[in-house]
């Protein structure tokens, strides 16, 4: 899987987004919802390349490690409106464009990096996944008392409709049954 580096960023959508502050952990999207907003988006930003919707390239949890901490070093520069928001401790929002726990973050753990870096320095995280089921892995207990909200997107209840508008993700069911557990 190819690899790349970007940092955190404010959306132009700041008046209507609730956390207007987001980095996805990975690019494109294997679930391949049929009502995905950001599948114009990510094709767009693909349109001289060979590379689908679904093929994924994961951000570089590293090299973010790295920014975090020479970001939490300079003086503000308010002309860096994402590492003012950092500095800060605006919400982060991962999984804006894309899901951060596709089934390859199993192997990885692109995410689960980022969310590690972030819990050490109390970072405040909204994680948006239509896969709560690995975060029943290692992750619940390893960053048990994290400051992170967890939101799982269910359109419906009805399977069969589900499996045609989300393709690939996990059933609700499943959805539903993660849910639980990681509330008990």
């Amino acid at each position: 899987m190819e690899s790349k580096f970007w940092m955190p960023s404010i959306t132009s959508q700041f008046k209507v987004c609730p956390v207007p502050f987001h980095m996805d952990t990975y690019r494109g999207c294997s679930y391949n919802c049929s009502y995905c907003f950001a599948r114009d988006f990510v094709m767009f930003s693909r349109r001289n390349t060979e590379k689908t919707f679904t093929d994924l390239v994961s951000n570089e949890s590293d090299k973010f490690g790295k920014w975090v901490e020479r970001t939490l070093k300079k003086d503000y520069c308010y002309t860096k409106s994402h590492e003012v928001a950092f500095k800060e401790k605006i919400p982060l929002k991962i999984g804006a464009t894309a899901d951060p726990f596709p089934f390859i973050e199993k192997t990885n753990k692109i995410t689960y990096n980022v969310l590690k870096i972030l819990n050490e320095i109390d970072y405040p995280v909204e994680i948006q996944t239509k896969n709560p089921e690995i975060l029943l892995e290692d992750y619940y207990r390893e960053l048990d008392n994290a400051n992170h909200v967890i939101a799982v997107t269910i359109i419906t209840t009805d399977e069969s409709f589900a499996k045609v508008c989300e393709p690939n993700a996990i059933s609700v069911e499943r959805r539903l049954s993660a849910i639980r557990k990681l509330v008990d």
